[in-house]
């Protein structure tokens, strides 16, 4: 029975690990899509490639907004709701960047890519920490190996589908 209930926990924590991994493997490849196919937005959003350079900026002005009260979230709210929190600014960009029709419209939405990076090291890292206190250095070293591995697989996988129509292509 007693080694049932210890299952729980460590079944618990893993899926939490992997929904981590997962969540900042999505914001990795989201950070890099916008510069991997700048010449597309530049002539879906009529800008050139300062134009380009201003939404990839406005992703670490969003992080510099939050992060000085992100972390504060974290500790007051739980680290679950903040993830959340992350997660929901993230699904908002990535909507956004699909849908924008201009430079302006794009550099509001990359704020929210910066917003979910805040928000997300404010409650991932210390999640790991908790539930592998004798691993957290290592867990917490994961969540890098999983934006490098995602960023590799977004980058060799995307070219194998040349005739794939991408939402904000006309």
């Amino acid at each position: 029975m007693e080694a049932q209930e210890a299952n729980v926990p460590r079944r618990r924590h893993a899926s939490l690990a992997t929904g981590i991994y997962i969540n900042y493997a999505i914001l990795s490849m989201a950070q890099i899509i916008i510069s991997q196919y700048s010449s597309r937005f530049q002539a879906m959003w009529s800008t050139d490639l300062h134009g380009i350079s201003t939404v990839i900026s406005m992703m670490g002005i969003g992080r510099i907004l939050t992060i000085l009260f992100a972390g504060d979230f974290s500790d007051r709210f739980g680290r679950k709701p903040v993830l959340i929190v992350g997660m929901i600014a993230n699904a908002v960009f990535l909507a956004g960047l699909m849908f924008s029709q201009s430079m302006l419209m794009a550099a509001i939405f990359s704020l929210f890519l910066g917003f979910a990076n805040s928000f997300d090291d404010a409650a991932a890292y210390p999640a790991l920490s908790e539930a592998f206190p004798a691993k957290s250095a290592s867990m917490n070293s994961l969540v890098k190996a999983a934006m490098s591995l995602a960023q590799f697989v977004q980058h060799l996988s995307l070219p194998l589908f040349p005739t794939l129509r991408l939402p904000w292509e006309s």
